[in-house]
């Protein structure tokens, strides 16, 4: 089984999560960390080898934390946008939070991002065939929403 484990404090949920995959007979492919725990014997590297770590910085911006080949990312096109259409108010609201004046990210580089965002996820999603995604709180703050 393929678990994608988006993460919130790795103190906490990194045991458990290694104790789950060692009764499950599970690997953790990705690991998408908020909060790395203080101690430096509690990583996520040395718990879960092998996982590909995935750092806030970067992943909220789509970047991965490897080299890609540009040409073996998915499209983001027309079907693609128009399938998430739903959810893409609710993306733009929550950059509305962190963005209250409108003058920190312009109508374009919100686009930007949603699209590498999309772009990001379906490629993990892709590569992965994940079994399971676990999260160990809701994915954002309550004052996202």
């Amino acid at each position: 089984m393929k678990i994608l484990v988006s993460s919130y404090t790795d103190e906490i949920f990194l045991p458990v999560m290694r104790r789950v995959c060692a009764e499950l007979g599970a690997t953790v492919t990705d690991w998408f960390g908020a909060h790395p725990s203080r101690n430096p014997e509690i990583t996520a590297e040395r718990y879960l080898p092998g996982a590909v770590v995935h750092q806030p910085s970067k992943a909220s911006r789509g970047l991965l934390p490897y080299p890609v080949d540009p040409r073996r990312m998915p499209a983001v096109d027309r079907a693609l946008i128009e399938r998430m259409l739903p959810y893409e108010r609710t993306f733009m609201q929550m950059l509305e939070f962190y963005d209250p004046t409108g003058s920190e990210f312009s109508a374009r580089d919100r686009g930007e991002v949603y699209h590498s965002l999309l772009q990001f996820g379906l490629h993990i999603l892709r590569e992965r065939k994940p079994d399971l995604f676990v999260s160990c709180s809701i994915p954002h703050g309550t004052h996202a929403y």
